[in-house]
């Protein structure tokens, strides 16, 4: 009710990495290969088949965010050299 108390009495800290930008981590790895083992030992086909599939996503989806802007360019120009606030550039 009260969340977990640790040592000495007080809640234990969160950690927020503010330098990742993303929710994926190495531990979804780790996860779907043990969902995977756990699937053939136990002679599941539904539980490979759904971590075989989630493995392949995340196969997909580091791909495509190595690829999707590969040879991207951006480039802009203003009108002015400054602008003031208020002022239509």
């Amino acid at each position: 009710m009260f969340g977990r108390i640790g040592p000495l009495g007080r809640r234990p800290q969160r950690f927020v990495d503010t330098q990742k930008d993303t929710q994926f981590s190495d531990v979804w790895v780790v996860l779907v290969l043990i969902l995977t083992g756990i699937g053939l030992l136990i002679d599941s086909a539904f539980l490979t088949a759904a971590a075989t599939l989630i493995l392949v996503g995340i196969g997909f989806s580091w791909l495509w965010s190595r690829v999707s802007f590969a040879g991207l360019f951006y480039r802009r120009h203003f009108s002015e050299i400054r602008a003031f606030t208020g002022e239509n550039v």
